[in-house]
This record gives structure tokens, sequence and C-alpha cells, in this order.
């Protein structure tokens, strides 16, 4: 199979990296949403840009401009009270945007499974 689509690996690997840190970032994102204590903003911005550095690569061009908008919204909202409203549509964007990678067909053979904390 991998000498028949060598890029079948590389799509693979990129894929699973992927949700493994959608998951990650939606989980910050709740988190951020419930208490937005400004380590908690910190630690979601920064793992934000993280991810927009690499990974935001790995995810189809339609998403990646959603993602792209909902990461400056993010970065430049100061208020909480406006940043809550934000952090939870993109919560809830992140949760579909999760499912809709795990249909990927190279993971079809790889159910995901959520690190333990």
């Amino acid at each position: 199979n991998v000498e028949l689509f060598p890029t079948f690996k590389i799509k693979f690997d990129q894929s699973v990296v992927l949700r493994k840190e959608l998951w990650s970032l939606a989980h910050l994102v709740k988190a951020a949403e419930i208490d937005p204590a400004p380590q908690k903003i910190e630690t979601l911005q920064r793992s934000l840009r993280e991810f927009m550095k690499e990974t935001v690569r790995f995810l189809f061009y339609k998403d990646t401009e959603t993602v792209e908008r909902f990461v400056e919204e993010i970065l430049v909202t100061k208020q909480n009270k406006d940043l809550v409203p934000i952090l939870h549509r993109f919560g809830a964007y992140l949760e579909t945007l999760f499912a809709q990678v795990n249909l990927r067909a190279v993971l079809e053979k790889h159910p995901f499974e959520a690190e333990k904390k």
C-alpha cells in the first residue's frame, strides 16, 4: 500500500498530528472559555501560534481560512466579555473539524485515543 501510494504515509502522519493537535486545542479553548484567567488565555494563545506555524497546513484550504480568522480574532481580543463568545464558537468549530479529520481515509483503521492526563 505504501509503495503503491507514497503520499499515503505522509498524509497519514500529517493527519495523526493534526487530529492530536485539534483535540488538544479544543480542550485549551474549552478551559479558557470556562475560566478566562490570564494564564489560560496565554497558554491558549501560545498553542494557537504554534499550530499556525506548522500544523495548520495539514488542513484543507477552506478550513485553513476559517481557523486563521478565529485565531486572529482570539489573539487581538482583549476583553473577556468579548473573548468568551468567540472561544465558544471556535470550540464548536474545532469539534466539528476534529470529527471531519477523523473521517479521512488514511485514518480509517486508526481510531483516535485521547491521551490520559
